[in-house]
This record gives C-alpha cells, structure tokens and sequence, in this order.
C-alpha cells in the first residue's frame, strides 16, 4: 500500500528591495570589468614602492583574467597577483575618483564578489595563508570610517571595518556592507587593501541606495513544493520558483543534498527509493552564496492518510490562507484580525453571516476548510453637519458660499455648471477650468469659514470629483485640506477613498466618470469656529467637484452592507465503494452542491481521474487482492476547492471485511483512553498508533474483543490506529482525533 503526504512550509521570507535605486556604475563605471581592460580602475599603494624583508622592492599585479573557472559573472573578473610578502594593509586596486556631490549624506550598499588562492604549504612564507582583504570606500581622498557588514544572510562574508575573510579555493564569496557617504563629500571611489601574498580575484559590483543589492539578497523559498509519484519507487518533484533573484535550486532527501539544479528547472526526477522507506524532500534555493528558507514534502508508501489541511480566512474582501499539520497540532494562528468601515469585527465563523461553529486559535482542524469574517454595525451615531460646515455642499445654488483664488499671471475660472454629464449629483456641479498653467499649490477653490464650533469632535468628509485635462499635463490630482485660522487638518483616508495628507489622484487617462473620496479628521478642542475647505487645483485642465457630505461619527456613505462572496461548493458525502470484479472497484458519493464544475478523485494521495458536475460514482480498474486503498473525492469550482471524503478499502474478503464494518473506537475525540471494540476470531493481531507524520507512538497485541489504549501522555493531534490480525491479510487504518490540553 502506497500514499503520498504533502507538508508545505509558507514561512517565506525575503529581505526587502523596494525603493532601492542601483547606482552602480555612477561609482564604478565599469562593475564587472566587463570592458575587459580595467576601465575606471588602478594599483595603488598608500606608500609608494613596497620592500620585502630581502630589501627587493616589489608590487602586486592588476590583471584582467577571461578564465572561465575564474570569473564568478559575465566574460571577465579582476586578478590580482602579490608575488611576495608585504604589508597587509599597503597594496591593492582602487577606482577612479567619481563626482560624489548627490551621494553626501546618503547610506549605501555595496556587495562583490571574491576569492583567494594561495601556494601550497611548501613553497607559502609565515602568515602568507592569512585570507583576508579590506574594503574600503574613500571620501575626498580620505578612507570612511565605518563599513558596516550586511547581517543575517547565511552564505554572506563581512566583518567590521570593511575586512572579509576568505578561505583558499575555487569558489566566490559574497560580501556586503553598508556606509554612510559623509556630508560635504565630492569625490568617492572604492579601494582595497590587500598584500599577503597569493592570487586575488574579485568581480559584480554592486552598489544601492535606499536597500540591499540584488547579490545580497535571500531569495524566496519554492513554492508549492510536492511529489508526484510516476510508478514503484519513483517520483517527481514539483514546484514554483517565484523569486526573481534566485541562481540554483538545491534538493534535499532526509535532510542531505542530493543535487543542485539551474534556477529555470521546476521539477526533478527521483528514483531508485526504498518502496518501505519513508522519505523527506525538501528545497531550497540559492542566490549565490545566499539560501532560501526549506521547503519539504514527504513522500510515504506506508499508506498512511494525509498529514496537512488548509484552512481558508475570507475577510469578504480577501483571503489567508493557513495550512494545519502535525507540527502545529492541526490548529492554526489566526490571521491578522481584519476591519471595515463602520463595522465591529465579531470573530470567524465557518459559514457566512456570523452562521455556522466559531472559529478559534484553539479549533482543532479535521479537513479542508473556508471559514469567513463576521462584522456588526458600529453602535457609533452618525450626525449630518454637512450645511453646518459647507452652506452649498452640491453647488445647488451656483457658486454661493465658494471662491477661487487664483495666482497672479494665471487664467481659471470658476462657475456652476448644469450640463447632466458633467453632474454627480441633483441638478449642479462645481467646475474649475484652468487654461494657463500656474503652480499647483496656489490656486485653492475655498468654502466660506463656519460659524459652527466643531471643537474636540471626530468628522468625516466625502466628496465627488473628475478631471479632464490636455495630454501630459501634470499633476494628476487635486488635495483637500480642512483649514482654520491657525493652519490645516491632519486627515486620514477612510479605507481606500483617497490618500495621506488629503491627496486625491484621478485615473491616468482624462477621467470621465466621478470618483468617490473620503476622510476623516478631529478638531482640536482649541477651534472653536472658522473651519473651512480647499481644494487645490492648478494644473492644466478641467475640474469637477460635486455631492460634499460631512458627518460627525461614522460617515453613511461609506458603510456599506455586508457582501455574500462567492465559495467553494459544499463537500460531497458517504464515499462507498463496492466490488464490481476481483480487479475492478465502483465508488459512490452524494453530491451536496448545487455549484461545482466536476469531482476529482484520487487513491492512495495521487490523483485518479476528474468528472464532471452532478456525477457521483467513478469506476477504478486494476484492483489489487490483498492491497488497501485510500480514496478521496472533492468537488470544485472556480472560487476553489472542497473539503474531501475519505474511504479506506480492503481488497479481502471473509474476517477483514468483518472487522472493517464492525469495528467501534469510543469516545472519537479521546482525552484519557481509547476503548477498540473488535468482532471475536481474530488470531495474533496487533493494534499500531501512528501519529500525523508516520511515527509509531504506541502499540499493543489483540487478546480480546475489546481493547483500552491509554492515550493520556499524547499531545493533542490528529493520530491513525492500525488493525492487523494473523488471519486478516491486510492492514485496516481509522482515524483517532486526540484531544489533551
């Protein structure tokens, strides 16, 4: 008996590049030495000719070398030889001085790659094995302090004060560091020091602001990573490479590498594995020296049912998932705890509407499974001060109670127009042209000031807007500020109605449909009265701005009623199978669902076969006496997959079958025993607990009918009992929810 058990680990992570800038070759023109001549490059030494001990006078040599086996990326890579005993700290390559007026002040990233080789003990004088260079980045001529080593990235060299040790041998290291480019700085370049005799090769300069280099950076860990048995003792394996920075996968079975693979591979072919072994895969993948979290999959041929379920969070506007498995006692940490304007969140339920079971970080997971957000209105009240803080909210009454203030030297106007296109709401809007581009921050549409003392309350204010303007006229927006005597507002966006600082964007193309925005903002106690509302335009272009409305509280324009999303079909029930030959079996199902596309069916963790909607048996030829089996079946449909029902079969007949329908396991949950009841005729038989992953945790032989386990010492989890008898040919499995908090 054959099953395959997929664990996946999600505990992705990546350090991160967003808002880095490369500015690589505005320092190092030439970062791979790719020009293949040392372009933007020299030897230098900080104290002329070097003496050996013998009084020679000797430099090192600074090479280009076209070497395959000696270039880490691209054609070409530095080479640099020492011929004899120097000072450690009196000899290497520096880059031209480049203009440095734009990085003072800023912190930098720089990675490369490097190698050492050295002679042989023999022929090496004292210290010559010493593997160790020093970066340094030069500001005006004089060496920055500090160059701080990049941590937390396995596979990385880099200590303080710039040095990086590396050992004799083939094989490229990646070393970062960070440092901050002094105020005032003109001219920077980049140095080494190096003199310990031996060859020194380095190559791919990368220098950022703002974020770690792409050299520095850990790649993602494969996704989706799993078997896909092909017959006997072989297997696939699959995944998805969904990192972009990523140059080897490497495979793991039990724990040691067996194999490292191109960055463009996504599945890999085992053979030859042991048909009673069970085995861990896992992967990882490599940037450079740097590696991925591991993901592992277990592939098992002793028949043992799965060890992971999903668990989907649908907080009805998106979704989590959460797998559960042996490792976590099949119970999951809940999701971060969502929000929705207006509403309370109330917890998680398995059905929508706050029906069905709660949810908890303590709900011990038994299949596949949605479970959705409930939310309740705020009990918040709501107060419409809209009048009190705008006296002509929709332009009703033309352009009463707003003006424009236009810059000097710009041309706007600002009138109320009735055209219905141009109109959101009742029968007017505001309208704004402007035809001679101004500063965008000068020419404010304003309200009139409040009398109203809105001191110490909590608003929200919404509005509708568009914008029609002249091909690349910039910028694309318009910004809300809610002023008084003494200077503006702090708004916040109400969920995603707008930005920070009241910053309203319209689409990029001329926008003929009205947009909603929103905010909210607290006055201080310290206002009494003189509120009022901007908004600035300026821009090339036409504006159109309609419906204001202001509440105190909870704004009604944005809590909106509760949606019903679209779910996964319900699962199908009462797996049965029955014997059509001593080869062939059918298996029936009931269909709950109303919305599926179709049943897929597997046996023994590999997919058999998938039908379409409203079929509910399935034939399987090729049936094996003596053999057990394990179906599922699941529905489908495009928002995603059902729970599955399970059905182990015997292909035996006589005592086996017996057992199998008459075997009882009480109480299903267990805290303190398990209590088998079994029929009478069994000879030698054995009771076998395994738990999640395969692991046998306790056992014990049949001398009776009914049988106690004492369970008390387990960890709560999800556990399959084994029956086996002398005269049963067979093994039957049933699975033991165990429950000892």
């Amino acid at each position: 008996m054959k099953y395959l058990i997929t664990i996946m680990v999600f505990l992705a992570f990546q350090l991160s590049v967003f808002g880095q800038t490369d500015v690589t070759t505005d320092i190092i023109p030439d970062p791979g030495f790719e020009s293949g001549n040392a372009t933007g490059w020299y030897f230098a030494s900080d104290f002329g000719h070097l003496h050996a001990d013998d009084g020679g006078i000797y430099d090192g040599v600074f090479s280009i070398t076209s070497d395959s086996a000696d270039v880490a990326v691209g054609k070409y890579a530095a080479k640099i030889y020492v011929e004899h005993g120097i000072n450690m700290w009196e000899m290497g390559p520096r880059t031209d001085s480049v203009p440095a007026q734009n990085f003072a002040g800023k912190t930098l990233t720089i990675s490369f790659r490097i190698k050492k080789t050295w002679p042989d003990e023999t022929t090496q004088e004292d210290n010559a094995g010493i593997g160790k260079v020093m970066m340094k980045a030069y500001a005006n001529g004089v060496a920055i302090g500090a160059h701080n080593p990049i941590e937390g990235l396995p596979g990385t060299f880099g200590f303080g004060n710039g040095e990086v040790l590396v050992d004799n041998g083939a094989d490229y290291k990646v070393a970062g560091f960070q440092f901050t480019v002094p105020d005032g700085t003109t001219e920077l370049q980049i140095g080494f020091w190096m003199g310990k005799y031996g060859t020194y090769y380095l190559d791919d300069f990368q220098i950022y602001e703002g974020g770690v280099t792409p050299a520095l950076t850990k790649p993602e860990m494969p996704q989706e990573f799993q078997t896909d048995p092909t017959e006997g003792t072989e297997t696939d394996l699959l995944w998805l490479n969904n990192s972009e920075v990523v140059s080897n996968f490497v495979i793991l079975q039990n724990g040691f590498p067996i194999d490292t693979l191109d960055a463009d591979q996504e599945i890999y072919e085992v053979t030859g594995l042991d048909a009673n072994t069970k085995y861990t895969f896992g992967i990882f993948s490599l940037n450079g020296e740097i590696s991925s979290d591991t993901a592992t999959t277990v592939f098992n041929p002793n028949g043992l049912p799965p060890t992971k379920y999903t668990v989907t969070f649908h907080n009805l506007t998106n979704k989590t998932v959460k797998e559960a498995n042996d490792r976590n006692n099949y119970m999951v940490e809940l999701p971060e705890q969502p929000t929705r304007y207006g509403y309370v969140f109330d917890g998680w339920f398995t059905e929508q509407n706050g029906e069905g079971t709660e949810f908890t970080s303590e709900t011990v997971v038994e299949k596949d499974m949605w479970v959705y957000a409930h939310y309740v209105k705020s009990s918040e009240p709501s107060n419409d001060v809209t009048t009190d803080l705008i006296s002509n909210p929709g332009f009703e009454d033309d352009t009463l109670g707003w003006e424009l203030y236009p810059p000097e030297g710009s041309v706007a106007v600002f009138t109320a127009t009735s055209d219905t296109a141009n109109v959101a709401e009742g029968s007017k809007a505001g309208k704004v042209e402007v035809t001679t581009g101004v500063n965008f921050w000068e020419m404010p549409l304003k309200s009139d000031s409040s009398t109203v003392d809105f001191s110490g309350k909590t608003l929200a204010i919404s509005f509708k807007a568009k914008k029609l303007w002249d091909d690349g006229a910039d910028p694309k927006k318009t910004i809300i500020k809610v002023k008084h005597p003494g200077g503006a507002l702090f708004l916040t966006p109400i969920e995603d109605n707008g930005f920070a600082n009241g910053e309203c964007y319209f689409d990029e193309n001329n926008q003929d449909e009205y947009k909603l925005y929103g905010f909210e903002f607290t006055v201080p106690d310290s206002v009494k009265t003189g509120l009022y509302v901007e908004l600035w335009v300026g821009a090339l272009g036409t504006y159109y701005f309609d419906d204001f409305q202001v509440y105190e509280g909870i704004s009604p324009v944005f809590v909106e009623d509760i949606p019903t999303v679209a779910e996964p079909p319900s699962a199908p029930s009462d797996l049965t199978s029955s014997e059509v030959s001593s080869s062939t079996l059918k298996l029936n199902w009931t269909d709950n669902a109303d919305d599926e596309d179709g049943f897929v069916i597997s046996r023994n963790g590999s997919v058999m076969d998938t039908v379409g909607a409203n079929v509910t048996e399935f034939i399987d030829e090729g049936i094996e006496s003596g053999t057990g089996y394990v179906y599922s079946v699941y529905a489908f449909n495009s928002v995603g997959n059902s729970a599955k029902v399970t059905h182990t079969v015997s292909t035996t007949t006589g005592i086996k079958q017996q057992i199998a329908d008459n075997i009882s396991i009480a109480p299903n949950p267990a805290t303190e025993i398990i209590k088998v009841k079994l029929v009478s005729g069994l000879k030698k038989g054995q009771l076998v607990l395994y738990n999640a992953i395969g692991a046998k945790v306790k056992s014990m032989n049949i001398d009776d009918t009914s049988v106690i386990m004492n369970v008390n010492d387990l960890v709560t989890g999800i556990y399959y009992l084994t029956i086996q008898a002398e005269n049963m040919n067979g093994v039957i499995t049933k699975k033991v929810v165990i429950r000892n908090d």
